[in-house]
């Protein structure tokens, strides 16, 4: 009920979406890593507010096929970019992939009749393994 709801005001409206990541970066939570700093999810969160994000100069998720945009202010591209900021490859796409598989083994729970909806859901990658 909610989703739809969401759906026909964003579509209403025209409104953006935004993915921030405030989980960790660099590696993955059971690698002892730190998450995101609250004062980097802030920033973030002004550039959005701000208008400043341009998508003109980006990345593209390798397992979400989401833009990332670069050169931000204040920002490392190696940080925004996940692939740029795991020290280990092999780990970063098993963890991924992982991710992956979660994603859209709960996908299933739902009634999605929409092509382009169950299309756009994360791919399993083969890089770096």
């Amino acid at each position: 009920m909610y989703a739809k709801l969401l759906q026909e005001k964003l579509a209403k409206h025209q409104a953006p979406i935004y993915l921030v990541n405030t989980g960790w970066s660099g590696s993955s939570a059971i690698s002892g890593s730190k998450r995101i700093d609250l004062k980097l999810t802030k920033h973030i969160i002004d550039l959005i507010t701000d208008g400043k994000l341009n998508f003109s100069d980006s990345a593209r998720d390798k397992f979400f096929n989401l833009d990332i945009p670069l050169n931000l202010e204040g920002l490392d591209n190696d940080f925004l970019v996940p692939d740029r900021g795991w020290d280990n490859l092999d780990e970063y796409y098993k963890t991924g992939n992982m991710l992956t598989e979660l994603f859209n083994e709960n996908f299933k729970k739902f009634d999605i009749s929409d092509s382009d909806i169950l299309n756009a859901g994360p791919k399993i990658q083969s890089g770096g393994i």
